[in-house]
């Protein structure tokens, strides 16, 4: 089968817009992987850097994920790759005027820039549900090669950030330092984070018992919970969780606070219930072993027992602040 086709310029123009319409991302929620790192305190030779169309500010950068944190292939035949949604449709940008024309218009880019850029406040004090759902569009620098552009929403899709250490996130920065999303830039935050799910984490709050509030891991992400701005929920991937193959038909919900799935290139992040009544490995299973097999060093008790960490931290707060911490859950995979 040919790899190209020379004569796509031939067909009618109804034809080749259905064609790129195709080519682009579902409207789904998407996955996005960045790696993060905070350039007063990280190593960050050879990153390449996210340019936001809009400033950048000193501090926390996202970066193109480094090839040795790539999720591991589903194919073991074929090597492992960036699963990311912005991968999917972010080359139309620069492929021909013709594709980049299609983005445009499917993204409506240049009259949300205007609106973002003239109308901010106007938006704002109309309490405008539009605003909440604008893409954002920025591009990989990459050493004066071709800029690879990719396009995100924020309202909806997961960004997965890979950090060089949890310790050096200033979580209350995040929303200030990095464009994309940010309220800064007149967008609405960026609704669901994620980072990838340690399983040493979890032996740890076994053996901690019953003063998991204690380790610094729990004590990391508790100030994570309560720092981070404008986001509604930090999710945790296991890549060891697996959807039952006879389990039953996952209830997808697409709505903005209360998404609970995620579209990658290959995979999808379905969230598992971690609430003390839920019965989660009638449907999930584990691929290896975890610790020593106790369910008490596994993904789902480590974030039942976070989350009654940050219950408990919030009881003990006698400071009178009115910011609730944001929402943690946990997310494991299925095949599409």
């Amino acid at each position: 089968m040919a790899a190209t086709f020379d004569r796509f310029s031939d067909l009618p123009g109804e034809l080749r817009d259905q064609i790129w319409s195709f080519a682009i991302r579902t409207a789904r929620p998407g996955v996005h992987i960045f790696r993060l790192y905070n350039s007063h305190k990280d190593d960050h030779a050879g990153a390449h850097d996210v340019v936001s169309l809009a400033c950048c500010f000193d501090g926390h950068h996202l970066a193109a994920p480094s090839w040795d944190r790539y999720f591991d292939n589903i194919d073991t035949t074929c090597s492992d790759r960036n699963l990311s949604t912005y991968l999917i449709d972010g080359g139309l940008w620069t492929a021909c005027k013709e594709s980049r024309l299609m983005m445009e218009k499917h993204f409506q880019s240049s009259e949300w820039n205007y609106r973002r850029k003239h109308q901010q406040k106007d938006l704002e004090r109309k309490g405008c549900r539009q605003l909440l759902q604008m893409p954002a569009t920025g591009y990989f620098s990459c050493d004066g090669d071709t800029p690879h552009y990719f396009t995100v929403l924020p309202h909806q899709d997961l960004f997965v950030l890979q950090p060089e250490s949890l310790d050096n996130i200033d979580w209350d920065r995040i929303n200030f330092d990095i464009p994309i999303g940010s309220t800064v830039r007149g967008f609405e935050g960026i609704r669901h984070l994620a980072i990838e799910y340690n399983p040493e984490w979890g032996i740890q709050m076994s053996k901690a018992e019953p003063h998991q509030a204690d380790l610094p891991i729990v004590q990391t992400l508790i100030q994570a919970a309560f720092n981070v701005d404008h986001a509604w929920k930090i999710w945790f991937i296991d890549h060891n969780l697996k959807r039952k193959k006879d389990a039953a038909v996952f209830e997808e919900i697409a709505s903005c606070y209360d998404t609970n799935a995620f579209y990658a290139s290959d995979r999808k992040f379905l969230e598992v219930k971690c609430d003390y009544g839920a019965t989660s490995l009638d449907h999930w299973r584990y691929i290896q072993q975890v610790g020593d097999g106790s369910c008490y060093e596994c993904s789902i008790y480590f974030v039942k027992s976070l989350i009654q960490a940050i219950k408990d931290s919030m009881d003990l707060d006698d400071t009178g602040a009115d910011d609730d911490p944001c929402l943690v859950g946990l997310l494991g995979w299925d095949n599409l």
